[in-house]
């Protein structure tokens, strides 16, 4: 979300605006720019977040013979800076299936990153697939992924899909060694719009929340997932909190 002022006048909404999911591809594809800019300056926290996840998956001192292949989701992509690159440096090897609803961000994501994957298509030797769309539309194989991360971005579904979407994922992680990283509203809410997000007159945006206590039973669902962190933390860009969750599938 941008600066605490503009989240003030933010407006209310117990109704999801009709074409959600277009309207936000729009506004994305129009802010991406500026969005992007706003991310690389105001990394701190997801980073540390994700550093503990990175650690967990790839222990320090392990043996290039023990790294194994790993393959990660990624919801929300944006550019690809800073999360999608720390992924493909880091985790090699490693593939990435970078997911945004924008076709600008993905765009730029190419541009930025096509040393690690396919610009148009993928390919065998892809690194990462940029897999455009709204990512209630994604599918996988039970037991099939190593992590899921997911920044700023399940913040943009409804209440609803987000607890649906918890769940997939639930099934989609490996048992024992899967994790889940993502940052939540730290209320609930069934809606909030900007007109203008980041000062832009193209910034038309939606977040919803289900509040802590939800979030928290939406992630553990049916005993998938086994929370290891759920911690309400400062945004690093203004006075905002965001409840932010690592959680790990059991065998």
């Amino acid at each position: 979300m941008a600066d605490t002022t503009e989240r003030v006048r933010a407006d209310p909404t117990d109704t999801v605006p009709e074409n959600l999911k277009a309207r936000i591809k729009a506004s994305y594809d129009a802010i991406a720019p500026v969005y992007n800019k706003w991310t690389i300056d105001h990394s701190p926290v997801r980073i540390e977040y994700l550093d503990q996840v990175l650690i967990k998956l790839r222990p320090k001192g392990q043996a290039a013979a023990d790294k194994k292949p790993l393959r990660i989701l990624e919801l929300g992509c944006g550019a690809g800076r800073p999360v999608t690159e720390k992924l493909l440096v880091e985790l090699d090897p490693v593939h990435v299936t970078a997911n945004d609803i924008s076709t600008g961000q993905l765009d730029m994501a190419r541009d930025a990153l096509g040393e690690h994957g396919e610009k148009v298509a993928p390919s065998a030797n892809s690194r990462v697939d940029w897999v455009e769309g709204d990512m209630m539309a994604l599918d996988f194989p039970e037991n099939s992924l190593d992590a899921v991360v997911g920044f700023y971005s399940v913040i943009h579904l409804p209440g609803p899909e987000q607890a649906t979407l918890l769940g997939r994922i639930g099934k989609w992680l490996k048992p024992g060694t899967g994790y889940f990283l993502a940052n939540f509203s730290d209320r609930v809410m069934p809606g909030m719009v900007h007109e203008k997000w980041l000062k832009q007159d193209e910034g038309w945006m939606f977040w919803s929340g289900l509040g802590v206590p939800q979030t928290e039973a939406a992630v553990a669902g049916e005993g998938k997932l086994k929370l290891e962190v759920s911690k309400l933390e400062k945004d690093d860009v203004d006075d905002v909190d965001f409840h932010w969750v690592i959680a790990r599938k059991p065998e």
